[in-house]
């Protein structure tokens, strides 16, 4: 069974992803990452060079072939992925998806306190543009199957901690 982290930008999918892997051995991708290898480029540099409709059309191409890979991974997933071309829906048939969700007022400090340049953060040119865009987001991502509210916990050791007991009580319930 595949594992989807999704959520905004900042919520923490690569750093948990990995975290995770460790505690599951199981082998963490990132979508962004591999895109980037596979495409030899930068995402930054190919939404300048090619655009936002050409990342998303090999964002979705990259997320099949991982789905359709006899292997299972912990796929940590672009703040967009689940947003575009039914792809909410193709990680819930094939997997189970996990939104770490945080709260909007964390996300825009750490995006804007950020030195990791994210194209699309880039775009948003207030925090009401911001705010828009976060709750467009978010009605995709609250059709995971798992729903993490990270701001609840002390530590990010809690927060794995969370996932695995609620990944457990998912699969007793399959």
């Amino acid at each position: 069974m595949n594992i989807f982290l999704i959520g905004y930008m900042g919520s923490g999918k690569s750093f948990f992803g990995k975290k995770l892997s460790d505690a599951l051995s199981i082998t963490n991708i990132d979508l962004d990452f591999f895109l980037e290898k596979k495409e030899n480029m930068k995402i930054v540099d190919i939404f300048q060079q090619k655009g936002e409709k050409y990342f998303r059309e090999i964002e979705k191409k990259y997320l099949l072939e991982l789905m359709s890979d006899t292997e299972k991974y912990i796929i940590s997933c672009g703040g967009g992925t689940p947003c575009f071309f039914n792809n909410i829906t193709d990680m819930n048939t094939n997997g189970v998806t996990i939104y770490l969700k945080r709260k909007s007022d964390y996300l825009y400090n750490y995006l804007l306190n950020s030195k990791s340049k994210r194209p699309v953060f880039e775009l948003l040119s207030s925090k009401e543009n911001f705010l828009t865009h976060f709750q467009e987001r978010e009605f995709f991502y609250l059709k995971s199957k798992l729903i993490i509210h990270c701001d609840n916990f002390l530590s990010n050791k809690e927060i794995i901690e969370n996932i695995k007991n609620q990944l457990y009580d998912y699969r007793l319930k399959k």
